[in-house]
């Protein structure tokens, strides 16, 4: 069973650091929970089956992306429907419902659901903290990683900021919570979240107001600074230097042709604010016709202009079978008109910046854990569309 496994039993274990007991027998105070599993990779979500609104608003926890997931979860709703969900998800685990989180939502009889995360460097758990009706109260992210905690301390930052800079075209989570619970970490925020919420999977004008006026406000705020892109490539050498030194002698090639490329543009980015780093429909949802927009565990400054909206087009559209040069000039079409970028040069810039930033997160991440699972992009689509852009064609 899934209990047996390293990345269910880490999960487990980050449990177990807030006061949860799990087992695979029913004990006393324990509920009874659904384990669902994913069928692409090591990660699984804990459903309760204590009421039909418990389990309705769980699965919103559950983000299907594969055709098969997503009759899954519509096949568990309809189930769900006749009270039937503890026979159709024959795979069962008990939690108790006492923990440390009692505190951070008082004078409410709290209810959960969980996801172990997905395997790799930057897994952590997540859990959904819902009321006795159902109703999503916030969520908790918990690690016993530190470099994971690193990225937690990075979105309470960043949350932190955007209450400062106070948008007008989104919302975004408060912090309730964030410091080390026993021999973890943990951030707690608050949500608008609902079973109503709808992921849109094309970009659309809110998503792009929202980017225009995320950079523009943070840029006001706390270091933010015109970035011409000459800048913008020097900090990326800056930063992945390490890296690039252990790129194989083809990538160090193109990475630097790539820079230099994109530094002749001369192009100017008048805001260099905060960038959300991972803005994808699944970081996302809309809410009574607003958008709301959370995970911010990778939001940063040095993120080259553009760098969300590529992340976004990208993780909506189907590689496979996509050649580099379709991808690319799909790309540029959408900066002009939605970035508005003024010339090719502007557009291509900003894409080798994205491209050599995205890679060489990805591939600083293969050589610390052997990762190969990427956000949205992987490294053989990256260089396709590196060397398509290099060459002129």
């Amino acid at each position: 069973m899934e209990v047996d496994n390293k990345v269910f039993r880490d999960a487990v274990a980050e449990l177990e650091s807030l006061g949860f007991r799990v087992s695979q027998s029913a004990h006393f105070g324990a509920r009874a929970y659904a384990v669902i599993p994913a069928r692409s990779n090591e990660r699984w979500w804990l459903i309760p089956l204590a009421s039909r609104a418990l389990f309705n608003n769980g699965m919103a926890l559950f983000q299907p992306v594969t055709k098969v997931a997503k009759f899954t979860k519509k096949a568990g709703s309809v189930i769900n429907a006749f009270g039937l969900s503890s026979l159709f998800f024959r795979e069962k685990l008990f939690v108790s419902e006492e923990s440390c989180l009692s505190k951070f939502f008082p004078g409410e009889r709290l209810h959960y659901a969980f996801f172990t995360g997905t395997d790799g460097p930057h897994r952590k758990t997540t859990i959904q903290v819902m009321n006795e009706k159902g109703a999503i109260r916030g969520f908790a992210k918990v690690t016993k990683n530190t470099e994971i905690k690193s990225n937690l301390a990075r979105e309470a930052e960043a949350l932190s900021l955007l209450e400062t800079a106070d948008l007008a075209t989104a919302n975004v989570p408060s912090v309730i919570y964030f410091g080390d619970v026993l021999q973890a970490s943990m951030l707690v925020t608050d949500t608008l979240k609902t079973a109503a919420a709808k992921t849109v999977l094309n970009i659309r004008q809110p998503h792009v107001q929202f980017l225009a006026e995320l950079r523009g406000k943070t840029a006001l705020i706390n270091g933010g600074r015109s970035l011409d892109s000459t800048i913008t490539s020097e900090m990326l050498q800056e930063r992945y230097s390490e890296i690039v030194m252990n790129m194989p002698e083809r990538w160090r090639g193109r990475i630097n042709a790539a820079i230099e490329k994109a530094s002749r543009a001369n192009y100017i980015d008048n805001h260099g604010g905060l960038q959300h780093g991972d803005f994808t429909p699944w970081n996302t949802f809309f809410i009574d016709g607003r958008l709301y927009v959370f995970d911010w565990e990778y939001a940063d400054r040095i993120y080259p202009y553009g760098y969300d909206f590529i992340h976004f087009s990208c993780a909506t559209l189907n590689m496979s079978g996509l050649s580099p040069g379709v991808l690319v000039n799909a790309l540029r079409t959408s900066l002009i008109s939605h970035c508005q970028t003024k010339s090719l040069a502007e557009s291509n810039a900003c894409l080798l910046n994205y491209f050599c930033s995205n890679s060489l997160f990805l591939y600083g991440r293969h050589l610390r854990s052997g990762a190969t699972h990427s956000r949205g992009l992987d490294l053989k689509m990256a260089a396709g569309c590196i060397d398509y852009i290099i060459s002129g064609e």
